[in-house]
C-alpha cells in the first residue's frame, strides 16, 4: 500500500488535492496514522477538512491556500517544481496520481456516461460487474458503479447516481485499489455505507 511518507522520499514538499470531505477525512486520518502532524502541534484529525494540503519530509503538514496553487500553476512551468497529487488518485492505486487540472474543474458526467455505456450486451456488462476490477481502469470502475445504480432495484436517476458516486470517491478509490468487485462496491455506495 501506497504510503504519504513515499511521496515525501523524493520531494521536501509535495501539495495534496481532495476532491471532497470523504476523500478529506480520509487523508487526514492516514497523515495521522504516519506520523505527520500539523505545523503548529495539532495532530491531523482535529484539522478543518480542506481541499489542498501540503505535507512535508519532516512529517510536518499544514492547509495551503487556493491563491498559493493557483499562482504558483499559472507561474513559468519550469519555475514550478511543486508535485501536485489528486488524492482520489493516489488511494485508488493509480499510476498516474498528479493532479493537472484547474481547481475549479468539475467531473464530467458525460465523460462517465460515455464509458459506462461503452458495453451494451447486459450479459457482457453483469459479467465484468462481478468480476475483479483488476483489469478495469479506474475510470471504468467509476463509470461502470454510475450505471450499476441505474440499473439496479434502487433505479437512481442518472443525476443522482452520478452524486453518489462523488459523494464516496474515497471509498470507491478504496474498493478499487483492493480489487473489489463493481457490484460489490456498487451496493456499498447505493445503500449508503462507504
Amino acid at each position: 500500500m501506497r504510503t504519504l511518507r513515499s511521496l515525501v522520499e523524493n520531494n521536501s514538499q509535495v501539495w495534496i488535492f481532495c476532491r471532497n470531505d470523504g476523500l478529506q477525512a480520509d487523508f487526514l486520518e492516514r497523515a495521522e496514522n504516519e506520523g505527520f502532524i500539523a505545523l503548529n502541534g495539532v495532530k491531523p484529525h482535529n484539522l478543518c477538512h480542506r481541499n489542498l494540503y501540503g505535507i512535508n519530509a519532516d512529517l510536518t503538514m499544514g492547509y495551503l491556500a487556493a491563491m498559493i496553487w493557483v499562482l504558483s500553476a499559472r507561474a513559468d512551468k519550469d519555475k514550478d517544481n511543486h508535485v501536485r497529487v489528486d488524492y482520489e488518485k493516489f488511494i485508488a492505486g493509480e499510476d498516474d496520481y498528479l493532479y493537472r487540472e484547474r481547481l475549479d474543474d468539475l467531473p464530467d458526467r458525460s465523460e462517465l456516461e460515455r464509458l459506462a455505456y461503452s458495453i451494451t450486451d447486459k450479459d457482457e456488462f453483469d459479467r465484468i460487474c462481478n468480476a475483479s476490477s483488476e483489469n478495469l481502469t479506474y475510470e471504468e470502475y467509476k463509470a461502470y458503479i454510475y450505471r450499476w445504480l441505474i440499473n439496479s432495484t434502487w433505479h437512481y436517476k442518472p443525476e443522482s447516481a452520478f452524486e453518489r458516486i462523488y459523494v464516496d470517491l474515497w471509498y470507491i478509490a478504496k474498493c478499487y485499489s483492493e480489487k473489489m468487485s463493481v457490484s460489490d462496491c456498487a451496493v456499498e455506495v447505493g445503500y449508503g455505507c462507504g
